[in-house]
């Protein structure tokens, strides 16, 4: 028999009973998030718990069963909701990327090169990219993340404290859904799908060096639409005038296919 556990830290508070936990992680997704609901409005010896949380606030969420706890997530409180059950919003460390502004220009950088610039002091994985003219006009650096992940398709999110850029943790854990075990059965909306009954489009985008684009689109018209992003840029050897291509290839979209 399975019993679920959870230990949640807020600060120096340490939280044993909750009534839901609900934690979205996903590559598509910039930002993971996570939401508390408390059974009711818990005091802490004389004060209550409400009046003790404030934004940015860090919190750890360990869960798992039978006191086999894993952390889970691990980030910051953006909102209180001070209401009966109590609930509390929070968001992974991307919600510290979005408190800057940056202003900065760059000519043919690297990926790295970017990455360095708008989270100097946050250890990253990051995939061997490189760019043309690259301008970052007063944003934040989580916007920064965002309009890579628009544009050129390269993905962010961090995992156990690390920053991935345009890559993907070699630690995630494959887990086996038991439909008896370890799902919510009148939660459960799984359906059971044959490969044939997956339609995939597909469209590869090809981003020159002036930042033009080029879009071809293959595949079945009435499938799921996948992107396949191709960045184009310019070398030129100073030992001769030829000009050399050099092609990354992000397939930020091919996931689940």
């Amino acid at each position: 028999m399975f019993v679920m556990n959870a230990h949640i830290t807020i600060k120096d508070i340490e939280l044993h009973a909750v009534t839901y936990v609900e934690i979205v992680r996903s590559l598509e997704q910039l930002t993971a998030t996570a939401k508390i609901t408390l059974p009711k409005s818990v005091k802490l010896k004389d004060t209550m718990l409400k009046d003790l949380l404030q934004n940015g606030d860090k919190v750890s969420i360990k869960l798992g069963y039978n006191n086999t706890l894993n952390e889970e997530f691990n980030g910051y409180i953006v909102k209180v909701m001070p209401t009966v059950p109590m609930q509390i919003f929070c968001e992974d460390a991307m919600w510290i990327l979005k408190q800057n502004k940056i202003v900065q220009s760059f000519r043919n950088p690297t990926l790295e090169n970017i990455v360095t610039a708008i989270c100097p002091n946050i250890e990253a994985n990051v995939a061997k990219f490189q760019f043309g003219l690259f301008r970052i006009n007063g944003t934040s650096s989580a916007k920064v993340f965002a309009a890579l992940q628009e544009k050129y398709g390269i993905d962010s999110l961090f995992f156990n404290n690390m920053l991935y850029v345009g890559t993907t943790p070699d630690s995630v854990k494959t887990v086996t859904i038991d439909l008896q075990k370890n799902t919510v059965e009148h939660e459960n909306d799984l359906q059971f799908r044959l490969q044939s009954e997956k339609k995939v489009s597909i469209k590869a985008i090809s981003i020159h060096p002036d930042n033009t684009t080029t879009e071809v689109v293959v595949g079945d018209a009435e499938g799921e639409e996948k992107k396949l992003y191709c960045i184009m840029v310019i070398k030129q050897p100073s030992k001769n005038k030829q000009i050399y291509y050099t092609i990354n290839i992000c397939i930020p979209d091919m996931r689940a296919v």
